[in-house]
C-alpha cells in the first residue's frame, strides 16, 4: 500500500497489531494497546459521518525496558511497541466525489514510554498518493493516569475539526493551482524552503529534477504553478528516512506551507489561509 511509504515501519495486518503484549500499567505509567487508540478513532470518525476508504497500519520494535513487568514477569521486550497507522477519509457528502485530494489521519503509539498517543491530520494526493499536513500534531496524551478517561474527549476534539480543516485544505489548494511561477520562482522557492526546514539541502537535486522531470506523467503536463511545486516536495518526501517520517511531516509541511501560502499572497494580494473565514486551530 503506497500510504506506508510514510510510516517508516513494517506493513502488518490489524490482526497482527491486536496480538501486540502489553506492558503492565504502573501508578504513574498507563500504556494503553495499539487497537484500543485504532478502535476510538474509528468510532469517532463514524459518529462524525467520516467514512474510511483505505486503511494501513504497521509496527516496529521499540526499547527493551528492564525495569518494566509483563503478566507479573520483570523486563518487557514485546516486538511491536511501536505503532503507526494511516486511514484515508471520505467526509459526509457527495461532493467530494470528484475531488483530487481527500483528508488523511495519522495515528501512532507506543508502550515504551518513546512518545505520546498521538493523533496528525494531513492530506493524501490520490494521484501520487503523496501526503502532506497542514496542521501540527493535533492530540497527544501521555500515557499517564486517566488517559482512558481525557482520550475520548481528546479525539472526538479532534475529529470535530476536520470539516474545517477540510475547507482549509481546499482553499489553499485551489491558490496553489491557480498561483503560475517561473523556474526562477522555483529557485527561489527551493532556497526559502530549505531556510525554513522543509527539505534538506542533499535533497535538493532531487527536488529540482521532480520539478523539471516529474516520476509520474500526470504531472508532467501540469502547469508550473505552487500546487506542481507542492507535489514535488511531497514526492520527494517520501524518499527520506526510514523512521517514521509520517511524524516529520507535520513539520515540513507546515514550513513548506508558509513559503507557498507567502508567494500566493505576494501574486494574488490574498492570502490562502490567514484571509480565511473559519478558524482552525492545531
Amino acid at each position: 500500500m503506497g500510504l506506508m511509504l510514510h510510516c517508516g515501519a513494517d506493513l502488518t495486518s490489524l490482526s497482527d497489531v491486536a496480538t501486540v503484549e502489553m506492558p503492565d500499567a504502573t501508578s504513574t505509567w498507563q500504556p494503553i494497546a495499539h487497537t484500543h487508540l485504532i478502535d476510538l478513532t474509528k468510532r469517532k470518525l463514524a459518529a462524525g459521518g467520516y467514512t474510511i476508504t483505505e486503511e494501513a497500519h504497521a509496527l516496529r520494535n521499540g526499547s527493551v525496558m528492564p525495569e518494566a513487568t509483563m503478566g507479573g514477569q520483570e523486563g518487557y521486550s514485546a516486538k511491536g511497541a511501536h505503532y503507526f497507522g494511516l486511514m484515508t477519509l471520505k467526509g459526509p457528502g457527495p461532493e467530494k466525489d470528484d475531488a483530487d485530494h481527500s483528508l488523511t489521519i495519522g495515528l501512532r503509539n507506543a508502550l515504551d514510554k518513546a512518545f505520546k498517543a498521538s493523533v496528525a491530520v494531513g492530506t493524501n494526493v490520490f494521484v501520487c498518493d503523496n501526503m502532506c499536513f497542514s496542521g501540527e500534531i493535533v492530540l497527544g496524551r501521555k500515557h499517564t493516569p486517566n488517559i482512558h478517561r481525557d482520550l475520548p474527549r481528546l479525539v472526538e476534539d479532534a475529529v470535530s475539526q476536520l470539516d474545517g480543516h477540510e475547507q482549509l485544505q481546499d482553499r489553499r489548494f485551489d491558490h496553489y493551482k491557480g498561483t503560475l511561477i517561473s523556474d526562477p520562482d522555483v529557485h527561489d522557492l527551493v532556497i526559502r524552503a530549505l531556510d525554513v526546514g522543509a527539505i534538506s539541502a542533499s535533497k535538493i537535486p532531487a527536488l529540482l529534477h521532480e520539478w523539471r522531470e516529474p516520476t509520474l506523467s500526470a504531472w508532467r503536463d501540469e502547469p508550473k504553478s505552487c500546487w506542481k511545486l507542492h507535489n514535488a516536495f511531497t514526492e520527494v518526501w517520501k524518499t527520506v528516512g526510514r523512521i517514521g517520517p509520517v511524524w516529520r511531516l507535520p513539520q515540513r509541511s507546515k514550513a513548506l506551507h508558509s513559503v507557498l501560502d507567502d508567494q500566493v499572497a505576494a501574486t494574488s494580494g490574498v492570502h490562502p489561509v490567514r484571509d480565511f473565514e473559519i478558524e482552525v486551530e492545531f
